[in-house]
């Protein structure tokens, strides 16, 4: 048992949280503790049943260290509940919209992407950047058709992560379809090496358990879906 879901159990109401699948692969133990603390957090935002702690954060001020199109640093002052002034350095991105899309027979649309930062192909969900004033669920429609060229007819906003609450700002918004069909081709961006990989929930279980899916969103999208 990891040790959040014994610190659940001990203070407050209790949550009961479901055995995961998975839970007897012992090198996965610890990224489904994870992934159980985020399907908590969200069940905590979605109720205002459980009374999380919070503290006295003041920002004393922020200075912008870098700009870009695409990405912001700011660097921030701030006094600490202790009294003490830190410095912080943070990150801004427009927010993200994860899709988890199913079809009609069970299968999830991944696609296989090739991502610089980790110099490696990876299976992630279909996944895009909400633009100014989009609602998440616009912006799910078009990306689940851009990168798979799939489409569906009911989006559900399903609530949202963060990836690195210490230091990025954006969210990322999870929306899930169900029942999706081809519509067309996708026509890919020059920078973008995507290929379209719809497999079966049992075949997810064994690439999660293998260690072909690692990235943290795809996987706490899949956990607040329900899907793993």
């Amino acid at each position: 048992m990891c040790r959040f879901r014994k610190a659940v159990s001990r203070k407050g109401p209790r949550v009961r949280i479901p055995p995961s699948p998975l839970r007897n692969s012992t090198h996965t133990e610890w990224n489904f503790c994870a992934i159980q603390r985020c399907i908590i957090l969200l069940f905590f935002h979605k109720s205002n049943k459980i009374t999380m702690k919070t503290t006295k954060w003041l920002q004393l001020s922020r200075e912008e260290v870098f700009h870009s199109p695409f990405l912001n640093v700011y660097h921030d002052q701030v006094r600490v509940p202790n009294g003490t002034t830190r410095d912080y350095f943070l990150t801004e991105k427009s927010d993200i919209v994860i899709v988890v899309a199913t079809t009609s027979d069970g299968q999830v649309m991944l696609i296989d992407e090739y991502k610089y930062a980790a110099n490696s192909h990876m299976l992630v969900l279909p996944a895009g950047h909400v633009e100014t004033d989009e609602d998440p669920i616009e912006t799910a429609k078009r990306e689940l058709l851009e990168e798979t060229g799939y489409t569906g007819e009911e989006y559900t906003y399903i609530g949202r992560l963060y990836e690195s609450p210490v230091q990025d700002l954006h969210k990322v918004f999870v929306v899930k379809v169900n029942n999706v069909v081809k519509k067309i081709n996708p026509q890919y961006e020059p920078t973008e090496d995507i290929t379209t990989h719809p497999i079966s929930l049992e075949t997810l279980k064994d690439h999660i358990i293998s260690g072909k899916i690692v990235s943290c969103s795809t996987l706490g999208a899949l956990a607040v879906t329900g899907l793993i």
